[in-house]
């Protein structure tokens, strides 16, 4: 019974600020403990929280500066449908114009200018999408409230309360988990790009231009759906983790699928036997003075190197995020 004032009570506070939150929770606690009768059963408990009514409406009372355009019954509803969209769309939108820049007929021989048009046309495209997300999803929650969303809406009960956190070692930061989602789309953003359009900007310099490309095109593009299906996959994970916001099984699963995966691309990738082109293993031999056999060598070494530490680094996440999960359940 008294779970279920903690979880009303939760469920007011965190819509509060900060600093008015332990306030707020002791005078609401005093005012439902006088309107509850001696020794209080459930339905006395629920009878009472009825009548207070949605945590949502509540908050607003108490916040001193109630302003908003979508009121707080829908207001979560309307938060949790914008980070879906404006992830979504900011994505689909930014790599629309790397591949634009990508497959362009003609690109810049210099790396610099290359690199910043990619990470700007990436940006750009997804400003566009999240500001296309923000425009359409509070349009569409202002009409549905303003014409017939109230009428529709299903009334309030104590039952909708969430579960007051058991702790906060559960919880992701969803900066985290944005910025995490960002650096790896962007990443292989700028390889794809920097493999693929004409000339290549990861390559070997001469006089300040490529003259020999690091990675071998055709082997790029054969690779390019499980790139882009990567990458679709850790916006997928990143848009679970905003949606739960703790770690759990079906959330922790997903990601060390997401890891595995890409592990298993990156490692079958780096260890195709034609990644490197000859014609830059050659070069690179004739720059440091030793034979092609050498550095063919040398480079098959390299290649084990960044093998163990593809696969050490998906073990290592793969343990961290199950510590994380079994913690969310202690």
């Amino acid at each position: 019974m008294k779970n279920l004032i903690d979880r009303y009570l939760y469920d007011v506070s965190r819509r509060l600020p900060e600093e008015m939150r332990a306030d707020v929770e002791r005078e609401l606690r005093s005012n439902i403990e006088d309107m509850l009768p001696e020794n209080p059963g459930q339905g006395d408990i629920e009878k009472v929280l009825t009548e207070l009514g949605s945590p949502a409406k509540l908050a607003v009372r108490y916040n001193p500066r109630p302003r908003y355009l979508i009121s707080p019954e829908f207001f979560d509803e309307y938060l949790m449908v914008l980070k879906i969209a404006g992830i979504c769309l900011g994505a689909l939108l930014a790599a629309l114009a790397v591949f634009k820049i990508v497959f362009s007929d003609a690109g810049s021989t210099d790396i610099v200018s290359a690199v910043v048009s990619v990470i700007a046309g990436f940006i750009g495209g997804a400003f566009d999408g999240v500001v296309y997300a923000f425009f359409w999803v509070t349009i569409v929650f202002f009409c549905i409230e303003h014409f017939g969303g109230k009428k529709n809406a299903r009334p309030w009960s104590p039952k909708y309360l969430p579960e007051v956190p058991a702790n906060a070692k559960g919880l992701i930061r969803r900066g985290d988990a944005v910025a995490r989602a960002i650096f790896s789309i962007l990443f292989t953003a700028l390889f794809l790009a920097g493999t693929l359009r004409q000339p290549p900007f990861i390559a070997w310099y001469e006089t300040g231009a490529p003259t020999v490309a690091l990675f071998d095109s055709q082997l790029v593009q054969r690779f390019l759906p499980f790139f882009v299906s990567m990458m679709a996959l850790t916006l997928a994970v990143a848009m679970l983790k905003l949606v739960i916001g703790r770690w759990n099984i079906a959330v922790a699963a997903m990601h060390c699928l997401c890891g595995i995966i890409g592990a298993v691309i990156g490692v079958t990738f780096i260890n195709n036997p034609g990644v490197f082109t000859g014609a830059f293993i050659a070069r690179f031999a004739e720059k440091v003075q030793v034979t092609e056999r050498a550095m063919s060598g040398y480079v098959g070494i390299a290649v084990t190197v960044l093998t163990v530490l593809i696969v050490v680094g998906a073990i290592g996440d793969i343990i961290a995020t199950i510590d994380r999960t079994a913690k969310n359940y202690k």
